[in-house]
Protein backbone atom coordinates (compact mmCIF):
# COMPACT_ATOMS: atom_id res chain seq x y z
CA UNK A 1 0.00 0.00 0.00
CA UNK A 2 1.56 3.32 -1.00
CA UNK A 3 2.56 5.61 1.85
CA UNK A 4 0.12 8.40 1.00
CA UNK A 5 -2.83 6.04 1.08
CA UNK A 6 -1.55 4.47 4.28
CA UNK A 7 -1.02 7.79 6.04
CA UNK A 8 -4.36 9.11 4.79
CA UNK A 9 -6.11 6.02 6.12
CA UNK A 10 -4.55 6.51 9.54
CA UNK A 11 -5.47 10.19 9.62
CA UNK A 12 -9.06 9.53 8.50
CA UNK A 13 -9.51 6.90 11.18
CA UNK A 14 -8.04 9.26 13.76
CA UNK A 15 -5.40 6.68 14.57
CA UNK A 16 -2.02 7.89 15.75
CA UNK A 17 0.78 6.85 13.44
CA UNK A 18 3.11 5.00 15.78
CA UNK A 19 6.76 4.09 15.45
CA UNK A 20 5.64 0.59 14.48
CA UNK A 21 4.13 2.01 11.30
CA UNK A 22 7.40 3.73 10.40
CA UNK A 23 9.30 0.48 10.96
CA UNK A 24 6.86 -1.57 8.90
CA UNK A 25 8.72 -3.62 6.30
CA UNK A 26 5.88 -3.44 3.77
CA UNK A 27 5.82 0.35 3.99
CA UNK A 28 9.59 0.62 3.51
CA UNK A 29 9.44 -1.76 0.54
CA UNK A 30 6.60 0.24 -1.05
CA UNK A 31 8.49 3.52 -0.64
CA UNK A 32 11.71 1.99 -1.95
CA UNK A 33 9.89 0.51 -4.93
CA UNK A 34 8.45 3.93 -5.84
CA UNK A 35 11.89 5.53 -5.54
CA UNK A 36 13.46 2.77 -7.64
CA UNK A 37 10.82 3.05 -10.36
CA UNK A 38 11.22 6.84 -10.45
CA UNK A 39 14.99 6.47 -10.73
CA UNK A 40 14.69 3.95 -13.53
CA UNK A 41 12.18 6.15 -15.35
CA UNK A 42 14.69 9.00 -15.13
CA UNK A 43 17.37 6.69 -16.58
CA UNK A 44 19.56 6.95 -13.50
CA UNK A 45 22.48 4.59 -13.18
CA UNK A 46 21.87 1.86 -10.61
CA UNK A 47 24.45 3.25 -8.17
CA UNK A 48 22.47 6.52 -8.01
CA UNK A 49 19.27 4.77 -6.90
CA UNK A 50 18.94 4.14 -3.14
CA UNK A 51 19.06 0.51 -2.06
CA UNK A 52 17.47 1.12 1.35
CA UNK A 53 15.32 3.75 3.02
CA UNK A 54 14.78 4.97 6.55
CA UNK A 55 11.39 6.39 7.43
CA UNK A 56 11.95 8.66 10.40
CA UNK A 57 8.92 9.95 12.32
CA UNK A 58 10.80 12.86 13.91
CA UNK A 59 11.28 16.00 11.81
CA UNK A 60 14.78 16.75 10.61
CA UNK A 61 15.60 19.96 12.49
CA UNK A 62 18.68 21.59 13.97
CA UNK A 63 16.93 21.71 17.36
CA UNK A 64 16.12 18.01 17.15
CA UNK A 65 19.77 17.18 16.54
CA UNK A 66 19.22 15.71 13.08
CA UNK A 67 20.70 18.63 11.10
CA UNK A 68 23.82 20.74 11.44
CA UNK A 69 23.49 24.54 11.64
CA UNK A 70 24.16 24.61 7.88
CA UNK A 71 21.18 22.25 7.38
CA UNK A 72 23.20 19.18 6.46
CA UNK A 73 22.10 15.79 7.77
CA UNK A 74 24.08 14.57 10.77
CA UNK A 75 25.05 11.05 9.84
CA UNK A 76 25.24 9.35 13.24
CA UNK A 77 21.92 10.53 14.70
CA UNK A 78 20.13 9.45 11.52
CA UNK A 79 21.81 6.15 10.66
Amino acid sequence: MPFLRLSTRFLEEGTAITNAVYQDTKLRRAVLKKITLAGQAANLKSFKIPKAVLIEPKPFTVEGGMLTPTLKVKRHPVV
